[in-house]
């Protein structure tokens, strides 16, 4: 698989990276995944994982679709172009997508598992643009995890923390969005 050039992996720092961010890279497979948690596990936790409690976990915490953003995007589409970015993994990428109707909905799809990128990395904000033909300045990065959101204003693009799904977004307070130091 194919390294983004500036990943801590690419230059030989594969072991302070999270396994999970190798994932959504799609530099590792799941299968993979679990066996660095694994191994590591002893180091962390000072035990073996319960690799079944994990399993059960993960199945628990499997995201859901917030249904009024879908409608919003519904109604926004037509007026401005659309697009999502997301970290993902490559083996969740036909359940998620079957969850809603991302086609319909958005004009490009950008997933960090099938770039070799993961947010908030700037080069893929940068990718994201290029696909949908906008610049940047003219850019509003929606997130609902406020540690993506420190990358939008060094790239110009205005950043809107979702919070509530049931409640408009809303823009960060100044000085929340980040220093427009550089991202992963």
């Amino acid at each position: 698989l194919a390294r983004h050039p500036d990943s801590p992996e690419a230059a030989g720092q594969a072991d302070d990276v999270p396994a999970w961010h190798r994932l959504e890279r799609g530099e590792i497979d799941m299968a993979a995944y679990y066996g660095i948690i694994m191994e590591r596990a002893p180091r962390v936790l000072g035990r073996g994982i319960d690799f079944d409690a994990y399993s059960r976990f993960m199945r628990s915490s499997a995201p859901g679709v917030h249904w009024q953003v879908v409608h919003r995007i519904r109604d926004l589409r037509g007026t401005v172009k659309l697009g999502l970015l997301t970290n993902n993994v490559k083996e969740f990428g036909d359940n998620w997508r079957a969850m809603f109707p991302i086609e319909e909905i958005c004009e490009d799809v950008v997933d960090s598992s099938h770039v070799a990128m993961r947010k908030p990395a700037r080069a893929l904000s940068e990718l994201t643009c290029t696909r949908l033909g906008i610049a940047p300045g003219d850019a509003v990065f929606v997130d609902y995890q406020p540690a993506t959101l420190p990358a939008a204003p060094a790239f110009a693009m205005d950043p809107v923390h979702l919070v509530d799904p049931h409640k408009a977004p809303a823009r960060p307070p100044p000085g929340e969005a980040g220093d427009g130091g550089p991202a992963e």
